[in-house]
């Protein structure tokens, strides 16, 4: 089962990097066409998680109880879905990959290759 409920499964590596920006996964199907330009047009990346077979959009605004030493200065009292948020796997730290899309043509590319 590829769900949100797996990442919840993986432990949190303390390193920061996943505060540095807000995720918002779809559970359900593939993004169209207009959802992906959508998010394009307000700053995000769009994301594909290999692990999970998820698709979403990565926006970049860091939280503002990460300290300079990219520790979380609320950990133990952090909100449920900043728990699950550190346990996405993320290439900054080396774990299995996040794909990062910065247009539509990338995607369809990309997956044009994945379905040869």
């Amino acid at each position: 089962m590829n769900t949100i409920d797996e990442l919840k499964k993986e432990a949190c590596q303390k390193c920061g990097e996943c505060c540095q920006s807000v995720g918002i996964w779809y559970e359900h199907g593939n993004l169209t066409d207009d959802q992906i330009r959508w998010h394009l047009y307000h700053g995000a990346k769009i994301i594909y998680a290999e692990k999970t077979k998820l698709w979403g959009a990565e926006y970049p605004n860091k939280c503002i109880h990460l300290s300079d030493t990219k520790t979380c200065l609320i950990f133990d009292t952090r909100p449920e879905i900043c728990r699950m948020r550190g346990k996405v796997p993320d290439d900054l730290r080396g774990c299995v990959g996040i794909k990062r899309f910065n247009t539509l043509e990338e995607i369809k590319l990309w997956v044009g290759k994945q379905q040869r």
